[in-house]
């Protein structure tokens, strides 16, 4: 681009990327970028792309702790924030990222819990018509609520007793 990185108005960098964002991701994705990005700069306050240092977004990373955002949620938006300044190094905009030393939050894992015989044959006979096909759908293939949700009769193949699952 050779912008030199004072040079920068951030707002105008943002635009580009979420533009970039906006082609190139998945309409949700986008979406979460724009809220992320809006929350960053919101709480950053500054006028200049090359203005932002790691110790702003370790700065920012508290604020969003103390405001009860969880790790995971943090985490998510602190790859939107270094995909960002990632994007300014490739075009020219910023010679190093300052997002490159943030540590992502430690998560916890939650344990998984499955059910048991009992708790899945309680599960069947509440369940009614409507809802037993469904539920006997994720018990015999482990797919997720959005992977069930978006399956399609195109999907199932009953001759060779095949279920496609499709990128979405």
């Amino acid at each position: 681009m050779g912008f030199a990185a004072k040079d920068r108005n951030l707002k105008d960098f943002i635009a580009e990327y979420l533009n970039y964002a906006k082609g190139n991701k998945a309409i949700q994705s986008y979406q979460r970028d724009e809220i992320t990005l809006m929350h960053f700069t919101d709480f950053i306050k500054v006028d200049k792309l090359g203005s932002i240092t790691a110790s702003l977004i370790e700065a920012y990373k508290t604020h969003r702790r103390e405001k009860g955002t969880k790790p995971t949620t943090f985490n998510r938006e602190l790859n939107t924030i270094k995909a960002m300044f990632n994007k300014a190094v490739a075009w020219g905009a910023l010679s190093k990222s300052p997002a490159q030393s943030v540590r992502k939050f430690k998560e916890t894992r939650h344990k998984i819990r499955y059910l048991s015989r009992e708790e899945v044959q309680t599960l069947l006979k509440v369940a009614g018509d409507r809802l037993r096909p469904v539920i006997e759908t994720f018990l015999h293939t482990g797919l997720s609520r959005d992977e069930l949700i978006h399956l399609t009769w195109a999907d199932v193949d009953f001759k060779n007793e095949v279920l496609s699952v499709q990128a979405k």
